[in-house]
């Protein structure tokens, strides 16, 4: 990296001895009950102090997470019994976090009102003032709520998982046959 410098990437923060794909967002700190409107976190730069703020642009942008697995890796099993055999194959990974560019779009409070919206997921819900102090998203406005859709650890996500890849059910027919 030229004289050690950090570079700033899209949504991602390359810096020497640190993570290649740390993501570097505004860090997402939810609604405020008073008024429905999304939240950040700002951090004096002199201080360290962290306090929130409902304007974006003066929101501090931070390193909030990597996309890089803390391990990933695969099982493979095999049981065979008189000429049948049963196979599976699994992979697992652990530790990474995904942006979800969909629900950025999808889930954006009112700011594309000529998309489809997505129905909030179980546990989630809008503020309104019957609900403001449980509510995970900011009032709905037609037109958009403070830029609250903007890129920001909103949208990172748990990537981790465990799939089975492969499962194959064999017979192996007698050598006569």
């Amino acid at each position: 990296m030229y004289q050690n410098q950090r570079q700033i990437n899209g949504q991602k923060v390359i810096e020497v001895g640190e993570n290649i794909d740390t993501w570097y967002l505004r860090k997402w700190m939810g609604v405020d009950p008073a008024n429905g409107k999304p939240l950040w976190e700002r951090v004096d730069p002199s201080t360290g102090a962290r306090t929130t703020t409902s304007t974006y642009s003066q929101a501090t942008l931070q390193e909030t997470g990597v996309s890089t697995p803390d391990f990933y890796g695969g099982l493979q099993s095999e049981v065979a019994y008189k000429g049948l055999s049963l196979s599976v194959n699994f992979g697992y990974s652990k530790g990474a976090m995904a942006y979800n560019a969909t629900r950025q779009l999808f889930d954006s409070d009112g700011a594309y009102p000529t998309y489809n919206q997505m129905v909030l997921a179980d546990g989630w819900s809008r503020w309104t003032p019957e609900n403001p102090n449980n509510a995970t998203h900011p009032q709905a406005i037609y037109g958009g709520n403070s830029q609250s859709n903007r890129p920001s650890s909103r949208y990172l996500e748990d990537a981790s998982y465990i799939r089975l890849r492969n499962i194959t059910l064999a017979y192996r027919l007698p050598k006569p046959v």
